[in-house]
């Protein structure tokens, strides 16, 4: 069990019966607006992260794993690691806006790194982080991620960019054996 400031919360897989909950914690967190969480990409991008349906696929993915941060109150956060050959991808990592800064994102990532030791050997955890999100990648290098030269284009389709050109940085951070 991890502590914030004001309780106490736990980590652990989630469940099919999450789906719902996940969807909506995920699109507050991308999708919310700015103002409402700094880990908004409400300005670059419009329309919902994902919908109930893609949730209930990755919940059901044999090489993936949904990791909530869960109090009394429920769904705190989330991040899902995807198995590739030696690394595990992180991707929808998400804290509910109004609990943002208390500890829940960098446990939850402690986790992950930890899960993804554990259950898949990962040499080494990797991700993509929107381009010029300073403040995004200034968090994750203080976790001890690195930025490569590898860019790609923002998966969305271009009719919802907001931006003229978003592109994504590959982030990677090697496993301790």
């Amino acid at each position: 069990m991890s502590r914030s400031r004001r309780g106490a919360w736990k980590i652990g897989p989630a469940r099919a019966a999450d789906a719902n909950s996940l969807t909506g914690l995920i699109n507050r967190a991308y999708r919310g607006g700015e103002g409402v969480s700094w880990t908004t990409e409400a300005h670059w991008v419009s329309g919902l992260r994902l919908d109930e349906t893609q949730t209930i696929k990755l919940l059901a993915a044999k090489n993936g794993l949904f990791l909530c941060a869960r109090s009394t109150r429920g769904l705190l956060g989330c991040i899902y690691l995807r198995r590739q050959v030696a690394q595990v991808e992180c991707s929808l990592f998400a804290v509910e806006p109004a609990r943002q800064g208390r500890g829940v994102g960098k446990a939850l990532l402690l986790a992950a790194e930890t899960e993804a030791r554990r259950r898949w050997k990962a040499a080494r955890m990797v991700m993509w982080v929107l381009h010029g999100r300073e403040e995004m990648l200034a968090y994750y290098r203080r976790r001890g991620y690195r930025a490569s030269a590898l860019r790609r284009e923002f998966p969305v389709p271009r009719d919802l960019w907001r931006a003229p050109d978003l592109r994504l940085r590959f982030l990677f951070k090697p496993c301790p054996a």
